[in-house]
């Protein structure tokens, strides 16, 4: 009789986390389809779409409903978890804030400055919930996949669009634009196969929608033509081809073998043959500057940023228009150099988080995020609403996930 007791009170207690469980998810799924909206909300808004759509208006707005939606259940939280472990990014925001008295364009300061602390509430609320790799890695595949979804639907419809300039365009805009969503994807891909989970079998039509993805990504990235997403798009694959070999002698030197072989093929190898005329001019044009000793119009943005901020160190403030064409060059000039140096800070600290999570979660994160990183030097994604922004605050928020502290403080 005490057996049968004992099994009826385990039943109900089994029941009720199973009921939490799909609680869990099921939350998560909706936090995370929302926060994918405003992912491809900032898509659109890069794209021919805005001369139809108002984004200005669609994209605060979700933004408001969402954190208003998520306020009253993180509101216990925001001591224990969004002050404790996230004190650096709200210490950030708070300087942004600060920074509409320095702006010649307060207004557009404060608005923005808005936008980022409601972003990485609500980001950071999502990752909050994260507590297993499974969760992580069908959280960063609902924010980000559909985004490029999108992008493949309209490419195969209607197909690459040509100006009179004669640079090749998406159905929807810039290929420039379909090109950052492929390097978002295609990175996750690379890091979502160092931790999968051999006991989990796959249902044969998402297995169908992550080749398709790797493979429209792998050619988007590709004939671009982006040299920034070429460089981003190779060290993620060269650090996941590292952590799968774990970073054996062997196959260190196998793979430079393979780069000497294919040095040597290349002697005997007409490029004109193999590599389409687009992506020869695009290679040339760096070529020509370098040989004709002309600048890089990046490095001259970089230049202009660094004399900005020695002009200004405390910054001309957060979203005031200055723009150098890098993220971490855009932050300096925006918010000055204390702002720069704490932001640099979270950064590293999400960094050491990470390294003492064991080798599997270093190793998504390196693949998934590094790329991100170093796409964002030449580009810019500073401020919120930008086509990247949300993919590298979500990298951020999932660094600091219940997953990863738990695992740092269980090591």
């Amino acid at each position: 009789m005490k057996h049968h007791a004992v099994n009826d009170v385990a039943e109900p207690d089994l029941s009720r986390r199973k009921s939490a469980t799909t609680r869990t998810s099921k939350t998560l799924l909706l936090i995370s389809g929302a926060v994918s909206l405003l992912h491809i909300a900032n898509f659109l808004n890069y794209s021919v779409v805005r001369s139809w759509v108002d984004f200005t208006i669609i994209r605060p707005a979700l933004l408001i409903v969402l954190f208003i939606c998520m306020l009253p259940g993180g509101l216990r939280y925001l001591g224990d978890y969004h002050i404790r472990h996230n004190t650096g990014i709200y210490a950030f925001c708070a300087l942004c804030f600060a920074t509409v008295a320095l702006s010649d364009r307060s207004l557009e300061t404060l608005k923005y400055s808005i936008w980022l602390l409601l972003s990485v509430f609500v980001v950071l609320e999502l990752s909050r919930r994260v507590t297993t790799i499974e969760e992580l890695k069908r959280v960063l595949f609902i924010v980000l996949a559909p985004a490029l979804m999108l992008s493949a639907a309209f490419n195969l419809i209607y197909g690459p669009q040509v100006l009179l300039t004669g640079r090749v365009y998406g159905a929807l805009g810039t290929v420039h634009t379909d090109a950052v969503l492929a390097l978002d994807v295609m990175l996750l891909l690379f890091a979502v196969r160092l931790v999968r989970s051999p006991e989990i079998r796959r249902a044969k039509s998402a297995k169908l929608l992550g080749w398709f993805l790797f493979f429209y990504a792998g050619f988007i990235i590709i004939f671009a033509l982006t040299r920034s997403v070429w460089l981003g798009t190779a060290l993620g694959g060269a650090i996941y081809f590292l952590m799968v070999s774990r970073v054996s002698e062997r196959s260190i030197i196998g793979v430079f073998l393979l780069f000497g072989v294919f040095s040597i093929l290349m002697m005997f190898i007409d490029l004109s043959d193999v590599v389409p005329t687009a992506v020869q001019d695009r290679i040339s044009v760096t070529k020509q500057r370098v040989e004709s000793g002309v600048i890089d119009p990046r490095i001259v943005s970089i230049k202009r940023g660094v004399a900005l901020s020695i002009e200004q160190p405390h910054g001309f403030g957060y979203a005031a228009g200055v723009r150098t064409h890098n993220t971490y060059f855009d932050i300096l000039v925006a918010v000055g150099y204390p702002g720069f140096l704490l932001f640099f800070a979270v950064i590293v600290r999400s960094m050491f988080i990470v390294a003492r999570c064991g080798r599997r979660l270093v190793g998504f994160f390196a693949v998934g995020a590094s790329g991100l990183l170093i796409h964002a030097f030449f580009e810019t994604q500073a401020t919120a609403g930008q086509i990247n922004f949300l993919p590298l605050l979500l990298w951020y928020g999932m660094s600091r996930s219940r997953l990863t502290l738990t695992e740092m403080r269980r090591r």
